[in-house]
């Protein structure tokens, strides 16, 4: 357990001696000793997904399709 630190599967947790890697690890994450503790949330937000998904078209059409509308000349 010591070289990856957190395990990928739920079944198992950090832990170790006091003052070993691991322990450390765990006291760093502030006591997280496996990524399956935490609860799960959605974190997307469908407002600022429109509005960075418009600044992208928009920089796009204003940089590559511009550019690409010079190319071909």
């Amino acid at each position: 357990m010591e070289r990856g630190l957190f395990p990928v599967t739920p079944r198992y947790k950090v832990q170790g001696a006091p003052g070993s890697t691991a322990e450390l690890a765990v006291e760093f994450t502030g006591g997280v000793r496996s990524y399956f503790e935490a609860d799960v949330a959605n974190v997307y937000d469908e407002v600022v997904a429109t509005k960075r998904s418009e600044a992208l078209k928009t920089r796009f059409r204003s940089d590559i399709e511009a550019r690409w509308d010079e190319l071909k000349k």
